[in-house]
């Protein structure tokens, strides 16, 4: 597959994101707009930490800005931005939102197959996107470009999936490749770019429903293996109805016909029904005491790299 095929199909997937949702962040219902909230403050608060102004005289990149969302906070404070996304789409619709004076740019960029232009940059920053370049060599490529970007004693500011140094491979699919403390680090060593700041931010909602997926995601696997090997499952021609996954997996209607859309659609609106719950009780911690969940719990952090010397060749 050529690079130009793959930035296609990737700018397809994106654009069929933002055309479902509206945005190209969680498609959970509710989950974007509790959690984007939260991740902007907690950017704009790194920044702080990191003693770096936001204001006229800062000049910021966000690579995979959506549809302008910290853009648009970072434009507030009066600094000057530049914003690239693969999709069409959430460029168009960050662009509608600003203000026609407002210092920023929005262009339709893929950087794993593309220079970086506008720059220098005082700071770059990327939320959860990064995680979606699945091969380590296009990594490599893309963060030696955002190094070349920066200024000197610039900063490069990620918030992505950071997975524990023992579950390398964890979560993957066929559009998320989180990786490893130690990876990431790696990944920006190679570039010439130091570890300044790692810290979480209020997630506890989140958290708590990541570790709940991957329990009920074992337990179907766990499921799963057991009806291959026989245990669950063991007469194939006529299952017993106590124990075939097929009787566990579809409901019956009174003409005794199968009905598992409509299992599915009761399911559906359970998990829903489950994540609203969540974001209710936990909003108090995330929202309005902005407690950070523990550094060891938390599977999304913020690492800031700051560029030290020229990134190997």
């Amino acid at each position: 597959m050529t690079v130009a095929h793959e930035t296609d199909l990737q700018r397809a997937y994106w654009n069929d994101r933002f055309a479902k949702y509206r945005h190209t962040g969680w498609k959970i219902p509710g989950v974007y707009e509790y959690d984007q909230k939260i991740r902007i403050h907690a950017v704009l608060g790194s920044l702080q930490k990191l003693r770096i102004p936001v204001g006229p005289d800062t000049h910021l990149l966000d690579i995979g800005c959506g549809t302008g969302d910290l853009a648009a906070a970072l434009v507030a404070r009066g600094a000057s931005v530049v914003g690239y996304d693969i999709s069409s789409g959430a460029i168009e619709s960050a662009r509608a939102r600003m203000p026609e004076d407002a210092d920023v740019v929005f262009d339709c960029v893929n950087l794993v197959d593309a220079e970086v232009e506008h720059g220098p940059f005082d700071v770059i920053t990327s939320i959860t996107v990064l995680q979606h370049i699945m091969e380590d060599q296009a990594l490599d490529v893309l963060i030696k470009r955002l190094s070349g970007a920066l200024k000197p004693g610039g900063t490069v500011l990620i918030l992505e999936t950071v997975l524990p140094d023992d579950a390398a491979g964890r979560d993957a699919d066929h559009y998320t490749r989180p990786r490893t403390r130690s990876e990431w680090l790696q990944a920006f060593e190679r570039a010439g770019l130091r570890l300044e700041l790692e810290r979480s931010y209020p997630q506890n909602a989140v958290s708590t429903l990541g570790r709940v997926r991957r329990t009920l995601r074992g337990l179907r696997a766990r499921k799963r293996r057991e009806s291959t090997d026989g245990r669950v499952r063991p007469d194939t021609t006529e299952p017993d109805t106590a124990t075939s996954t097929s009787a566990t997996a579809e409901s019956v209607d009174g003409s005794g016909t199968h009905a598992p859309q409509a299992r599915r659609a009761i399911s559906g609106r359970l998990r829903l029904a489950a994540i609203k719950t969540f974001l209710t009780v936990f909003k108090p911690l995330d929202h309005w005491l902005r407690l950070p969940t523990p550094l060891a719990l938390s599977g999304t952090r913020i690492l800031a790299f700051q560029r030290e010397n020229e990134p190997e060749s």
